[in-house]
């Protein structure tokens, strides 16, 4: 019976947690606005994503706070991604879209950031990319008659 109440009291504490989390994120959005930083100019496909999004995200986060869009152009958006990575304020603040390719940027050259630092909130479109390698085969492997 005392295991019984025990479980019973963790479950209550356990659903209890969330509700308190919830509302100090809804104090602190309340009243306050979120910079979406856009990482192409005004007018392109980026642009446009990013402001749509920006206009109705708001209401689904706790404190429904407004989501200004800011545009941020250089360098195919690695600009962008220098100003998310080292200068914003990590407080959540801040958020910003940018070209999907340039988390390998760091595999590829000496890029300022560390892909694996960014938290990826969602994607308004489901796209899949590849890469390949072409590299030229020993004699006799691989070739057709």
């Amino acid at each position: 019976m005392r295991v019984v109440a025990l479980i019973a009291v963790a479950l209550l504490l356990s659903v209890r947690a969330p509700a308190a989390q919830s509302s100090v994120v809804e104090n602190f959005y309340r009243g306050h606005s979120i910079s979406m930083i856009i990482g192409f100019g005004v007018g392109g496909g980026y642009d446009l994503y990013g402001r749509l999004i920006s206009r109705f995200m708001g209401k689904y986060l706790p404190g429904s706070p407004a989501i200004i869009p800011q545009n941020m152009t250089g360098a195919g958006s690695l600009r962008a991604v220098n100003y998310l990575y080292s200068v914003a304020p990590k407080d959540g603040s801040v958020i910003g879209t940018f070209s999907r390719t340039l988390v390998l940027a760091p595999l590829l050259n000496a890029a300022d950031f560390d892909s694996r630092k960014f938290t990826c909130l969602g994607a308004s479109l489901r796209t899949w990319s590849s890469a390949s390698l072409r590299m030229p085969l020993p004699s006799g492997h691989g070739r057709i008659s």
